[in-house]
């Protein structure tokens, strides 16, 4: 492969490393491509087809599932994680791993460092949302129960007033008969 150089990287500091841009200019020679100047990009300088879309020599895959990472040669071909979530990310990762099977797209360590996180994460708020809706739903049940015991406590308060009338009743007819 040509390694093709930017124009004036000689002479400004800033332009290098910055990758290939076309000459613009209506002066330059490197535009013209004239002899003595830097080659440009142009149909004959292409990498063969052989090597076109391959990493390291390797052919690139694209996969979802473990059912297409199956069918995967680990000699020859090398896979790029499509758009899956998280958990199934991390199943391919893992079984990737036990093919050994390389991984373009993605920073293995990292990204299963990240995902072990946030999964244990995720748990320790699941429980803690469980535990809460415990606690609410403990508090609801003393509120009814003690609803349900001031109710008792105004019926039999009714009751023993009725009571207490009966009584006083009774208590006066007595008296009231033994007068007579």
């Amino acid at each position: 492969m040509k390694k093709f150089i930017r124009k004036d990287t000689n002479k400004k500091k800033r332009i290098t490393g910055t990758g290939w841009r076309k000459p613009k200019g209506i002066t330059n020679k490197m535009r013209l491509n004239r002899k003595g100047h830097r080659i440009t990009v142009r149909p004959g300088y292409g990498t063969p087809n052989q090597e076109k879309n391959k990493i390291q020599g390797l052919e690139i895959i694209t996969i979802t599932n473990i059912q297409e990472l199956e069918n995967v040669n680990p000699k020859t071909q090398c896979i790029v994680i499509g758009r899956t979530g998280k958990q199934k990310k991390l199943d391919l990762i893992k079984k990737a791993e036990e093919q050994k099977i390389t991984i373009i797209n993605l920073k293995v360590d990292k990204f299963k460092e990240a995902t072990e996180k946030y999964f244990a994460e995720r748990k320790k708020a699941s429980k803690q949302r469980v535990e809460e809706q415990k606690k609410k739903e403990a508090e609801e049940q003393k509120k009814k129960e003690d609803k349900k015991e001031d109710k008792k406590d105004d019926k039999q308060e009714e009751i023993s007033e009725e009571e207490k009338q009966k009584q006083e009743k009774k208590e006066k007819d007595k008296i009231l008969t033994k007068n007579k």
